[in-house]
């Protein structure tokens, strides 16, 4: 009798201490849920991709708040740097939980912790670029409505900064080649074969291949410059010929892909207010749509490692097509009018510069980019 009654107290311990652990380890498991989450939400606001310290800070707080998350519980709560100076959020937060059979030996409560930190970078590798290249810093000054502006610092090459004017209109001129006039012309990318849209067998080349790529983008994976064991593809050959009727084709291809998901007010068009978030400052896509084109930036360096009529790629970018400029000024939203453009030859396309926050297309790295990708790294 008496070893029966002590077998059957120590399954009721077991029981219990099991018990209590599952307890433990499910509170553990919230703090980390929540940890996840204030640093996740912090690191799109850092300063390399457009915030500040403070803003980082202040939204990853203002999450925890919305959420439940007692201040007191937040141990630490800071940025760091990484990749780039401040570029990380870091977070700890340590948690009392009521036992339910501890309260028997004198143990009123346990404290679980947990911590996570989050990085936002730009990216350094991508897919699905459409095949245009905007130079930063073109070779003629950009007067009417100029996408790039003064930055802060240099290049590692020396040379200025410049960035975009995020979420102002702009004016992007197409130049037919390397040689061609303009600040964005094309180049020659793997397209995407993937059905039901972007299914092309035969691997058009020419023409016919760069306006499937403008609707489809590319298939290949390429990389900014720098030194990339997982990708060669740093650079990307200009397309030869002027391009300029396959550029305003496939720009109204696109357009006319629109599935009506962001169009809120039933206009037949995703506005950028549909799109990005306009209330923070870059603004930051919130809605898939065709009107987001993810484009390759260059600058034109002179270099005998890499073929000619080629560009180095400087970082991705993510711009908002708005339409095409007519002879008189007037917008075209969906580049229908070819034969009534602003500049006789010329394809001037207007556009927004914004964020695209994707990391299921992008992959993080360093701070060299305009598309920026937030991941958990702790």
């Amino acid at each position: 009798m008496v070893a029966a009654a002590s077998l059957l107290f120590l399954f009721v311990l077991i029981a219990a201490v099991a018990v209590e652990v599952g307890l433990w380890l499910h509170a553990k498991r919230d703090a980390q849920n929540d940890v996840d989450a204030m640093v996740l939400a912090g690191a799109q606001d850092v300063e390399p991709c457009g915030g500040s310290e403070a803003e980082a800070l202040a939204v990853a707080r203002q999450w925890a708040g919305r959420n439940n998350v007692d201040g007191g519980e937040i141990e630490s709560l800071y940025t760091d740097s990484v990749l780039s100076p401040g570029d990380a959020v870091y977070a700890k937060l340590s948690r009392d939980v009521d036992t339910m059979f501890g309260q028997l030996i004198g143990l009123d409560q346990v404290t679980v912790s947990a911590e996570a930190e989050a990085l936002c970078s730009f990216a350094r590798m991508a897919q699905g670029l459409k095949p245009w290249a905007v130079q930063e810093q073109p070779e003629e000054p950009q007067t009417d409505d100029p996408c790039f502006g003064p930055g802060d610092g240099s290049h590692w090459d020396g040379t200025f900064h410049q960035e975009p004017y995020w979420g102002d209109s702009c004016v992007l001129t197409f130049g037919g080649g390397q040689s061609g006039k303009g600040n964005f012309g094309p180049v020659r990318i793997e397209v995407a074969r993937e059905p039901p849209a972007c299914t092309d067998p035969c691997g058009h080349s020419g023409a016919i291949g760069y306006r499937h790529g403008i609707v489809c983008g590319s298939l290949t994976t390429y990389c900014v410059y720098e030194e990339n064991p997982l990708c060669e593809n740093y650079y990307i050959p200009s397309e030869p010929g002027d391009m300029g009727q396959s550029t305003r084709d496939g720009i109204s291809t696109l357009l006319h892909s629109e599935g009506g998901a962001c169009d809120l007010d039933g206009d037949g068009r995703d506005e950028f207010h549909e799109v990005f978030d306009t209330t923070v400052s870059p603004p930051e896509a919130v809605c898939v749509s065709p009107r987001v084109a993810p484009i390759f930036v260059v600058r034109d360096f002179q270099d005998a490692d890499i073929p000619p009529k080629t560009y180095y790629i400087h970082h991705f970018a993510a711009l908002y097509i708005e339409g095409c400029l007519l002879s008189d000024g007037s917008l075209d939203p969906f580049c229908d009018d070819t034969s009534n453009f602003k500049v006789p030859g010329q394809t001037q396309v207007r556009v927004r510069f914004g964020l695209l926050m994707d990391s299921s297309l992008f992959v993080g790295g360093s701070a060299t980019g305009y598309i920026n990708v937030v991941n958990l790294i702790k």
